[in-house]
């Protein structure tokens, strides 16, 4: 213990010597330096060995053990500051818990996609949610099947798609201007996956094509023919003393409205 402390005054004179050399080649002249060169240094030079005694030895423990209340202070404290750090999320970790809940989500609806009788209203309006999510969200589409969707061609030899079997009808409200409802009619099927409409109504709510956003999804019949899509829009609908928001696909050579199971569920046309 005394071998060390001696080292460390040592160290520490060396130290002051250099920087007391370095100031003096600063400021002194050369003839300075030369007259001071016999004494230098002299009151800094330490002559007598300096001996640790055993009350000394004891006053340094004695500090050390005052000073380790406050590395455990200190070690604490940065502790808090971790802790602190996972509260707050980075946008990179947020980013990632979103993935994370939209594919929980997704699986959640996927489970109950093929038996949609017997869905709650909470994962109807889940999917709902999820839907509107991948419009404003996703730049990567989905591909859509519609099995009640069939295409046929009329006497003039035009072509359109109509469901083959219309299931459930019901009335909702479409907005038309803010506060503005105009009821329509509306066809729903369990195992759509994604609501649709035809010109008509973009023509019954007065929507241009300026109005609506482009679709990156494929929407396809049961026979696999792909529908030639206009663009989507988030509609407002209103039912029963119910009002909700929803993503609506506007596609060429289709009339009406037809209902995703979800929104059907929620609007009981199921």
């Amino acid at each position: 213990m005394g071998k060390g402390n001696i080292g460390i005054m040592e160290n520490r004179n060396i130290w002051k010597k250099g920087k007391i050399r370095a100031i003096k080649e600063r400021y002194w002249t050369e003839q300075e330096i030369e007259l001071d060169a016999e004494c230098e240094y002299s009151s800094l030079v330490i002559t007598e060995e300096i001996e640790v005694t055993d009350d000394v030895d004891t006053k340094l423990s004695d500090i050390n053990q005052e000073l380790n209340p406050c590395i455990d202070e200190l070690y604490r404290i940065q502790k808090d500051i971790d802790n602190l750090k996972r509260k707050f999320k980075t946008p990179f970790e947020y980013i990632e818990q979103d993935k994370n809940q939209i594919k929980e989500n997704d699986n959640d609806i996927e489970a109950f996609r093929t038996d949609n009788s017997g869905v709650s209203l909470q994962f109807a309006r889940l999917a709902n949610e999820r839907d509107i999510q991948h419009m404003v969200c996703d730049t990567k589409g989905n591909d859509y099947e519609l099995h009640n969707i069939i295409r046929e061609v009329d006497q003039m030899g035009r072509e359109r798609y109509k469901a083959r079997e219309k299931k459930r009808r019901g009335m909702v409200g479409c907005e038309v201007r803010e506060g503005m409802f105009v009821r329509v009619k509306a066809v729903s099927d369990s195992e759509s996956t994604i609501s649709i409409a035809g010109i008509d109504l973009m023509k019954q709510l007065s929507l241009t094509r300026n109005d609506l956003q482009t679709c990156i999804d494929t929407i396809r019949t049961e026979g696999g023919e792909k529908l030639e899509l206009v663009g989507e829009r988030v509609l407002a609908l209103s039912g029963d003393h119910m009002r909700t928001l929803t993503r609506v696909v506007f596609v060429h050579n289709v009339k009406g409205f037809y209902l995703s199971w979800f929104i059907a569920m929620e609007f009981g046309i199921c």
